[in-house]
C-alpha cells in the first residue's frame, strides 16, 4: 500500500492538466479515505440525485460497477441477496455505474431486479466521480458505516459478508 502510495503522489505532485495526475490524485484520496467521513453526491440514473448523506444512521455499500465487467455482474446475485438480508436492519447499497454511456444500464438492471439508486456520469473510468476517487478497476466496493465514516475502500464480497454479519449481530 505504501509504495503506491509514493507511486501516486509522484504523478499526483506534477500537477499535469491530465487524466493521469487526475486520477493518481483521486486515488490517494480513496487510499486516504478510512476513518474519514464519505462525502458522495451525484446525479441519479433515474432522474434527481443522489446522495450518500441522506442514508446517516445506515450501513452502506458503495458498489463503482460497470455492465461490461464481467466480476461486477457476477457480483450482483451476492449483492441483492445481502441487501435482501440486512436491509431491513439498516444495510443500504449506492451504485456508482462506470459506463460510458447510460444507453445499456436501464435495461440491464431491470432484467437484474437491482433496485438500489444508481449514480451515473457519463464517461466511464473518466467520468469525474471516477477520477476524484482513483477508481482503476471494477468493481471497487466501499463500506461506510452508519455515522458516515469509510471502512473500508477495498472490500470483496467475502469480506463484506463477514463484516455486515458483525454489524448487524442481533
Amino acid at each position: 500500500m505504501q509504495t503506491a502510495r509514493v507511486r501516486y503522489q509522484r504523478v499526483a505532485e506534477r500537477r499535469e492538466q491530465n487524466p493521469a495526475a487526475t486520477r493518481a490524485a483521486g486515488a490517494l484520496r480513496r487510499l486516504d479515505l478510512a476513518g474519514k467521513p464519505l462525502t458522495l453526491a451525484g446525479p441519479s440514473l433515474g432522474g434527481g440525485s443522489v446522495d450518500i448523506a441522506n442514508l446517516r444512521g445506515r450501513t452502506v455499500l458503495v458498489f463503482f460497477w460497470a455492465t461490461w465487467c464481467t466480476p461486477c455482474t457476477q457480483a450482483l446475485p451476492q449483492l441483492r441477496a445481502l441487501y435482501a438480508q440486512y436491509h431491513d436492519r439498516g444495510f443500504e447499497i449506492i451504485g456508482v455505474n462506470l459506463d460510458t454511456t447510460s444507453d445499456p444500464v436501464k435495461p440491464f438492471l431491470t432484467q437484474r431486479s437491482v433496485t438500489w439508486p444508481q449514480i451515473y456520469q457519463p464517461g466511464g473510468l473518466n467520468s469525474p466521480i471516477a477520477q476524484s476517487f482513483g477508481i482503476v478497476s471494477l468493481p471497487t466496493l466501499f463500506l461506510v458505516d452508519s455515522s458516515g465514516r469509510v471502512l473500508s475502500t477495498n472490500i470483496s464480497i467475502e469480506e463484506l459478508k463477514t463484516r455486515l454479519a458483525e454489524l448487524f449481530k442481533k
